[in-house]
């Protein structure tokens, strides 16, 4: 998601350019170390979050949900479906 930023991607509609920044995003694309790879990644997230102040996160989603003490097995996914009920089951109360 980080290289949609990059000064030279069709994405960013922004404007936004950043030299430092483009490098930071190349040098982490072609990184074979996980952990230094991780900090460049870090890096730049920081230089297109509160340095320039590009994207700011304003809004993240919640939910709540009542489930009665017998109902064993329920899956919430991440993504897709708002709850999978593959693995539920029912105890008798």
């Amino acid at each position: 998601m980080l290289e949609i930023w990059t000064t030279d991607s069709p994405l960013n509609q922004s404007g936004f350019s950043n030299a430092h920044y483009d490098r930071l995003v190349a040098d982490a694309k072609a990184e074979t170390d996980p952990t230094r790879r991780s900090k460049q990644l870090a890096q730049a997230e920081r230089i297109l979050i509160e340095d320039e102040a590009v994207i700011a996160p304003t809004f993240h989603q919640g939910f709540t949900r009542l489930i009665r003490p017998s109902v064993d097995g329920l899956v919430f996914p991440p993504y897709g479906a708002f709850v999978d009920f593959k693995y539920a089951s029912i105890r008798e109360e």
